[in-house]
């Protein structure tokens, strides 16, 4: 069997990370141990663009050892590398090889860019001083 994990539903109804980042991180946490699960199952899965961001989210906290005093998602980027002509582009599964790249201004100081494959691998990662990451905008 095929398991599509799409994050649906409020998403804390767009509230930023900074107004509840406890609850971000535990909803990340939530969702980086389901995937889990379902890895050790070897069963298939992809993440679409909103779990995608929950993994690189979880990634980013953990790098900085919880000295993550605020965070803000600045925006996630989706590049498709193939098709499924027969599935309805708001499928998950119309495009199941993605990259979706996050970037996140932590402690208004850095710009963490983190890449996350479809299959909820972290591919890349890139951290940019916050006055460095103005020039390249």
């Amino acid at each position: 069997p095929v398991f599509m994990v799409h994050i649906v539903g409020l998403f804390f109804l767009g509230k930023p990370i900074n107004e509840n980042l406890k609850a971000w991180i535990e909803l990340a946490s939530m969702f980086s141990n389901f995937i889990k699960k379902i890895r050790e199952k070897l069963l298939a899965f992809w993440v679409d663009k909103r779990g995608a961001t929950l993994i690189a989210l979880l990634y980013v906290i953990k790098s900085y050892n919880k000295s993550v005093k605020s965070i803000e998602l600045l925006g996630v980027i989706p590049v498709f590398f193939k098709i499924i002509p027969q599935r309805s582009p708001k499928h998950l599964d119309h495009h199941p090889n993605a990259l979706y790249i996050s970037a996140f201004r932590v402690n208004n100081e850095f710009v963490h860019v983190v890449g996350v494959k479809s299959k909820g691998m972290i591919k890349f990662q890139h951290i940019f001083d916050d006055s460095d990451f103005h020039l390249l905008s």
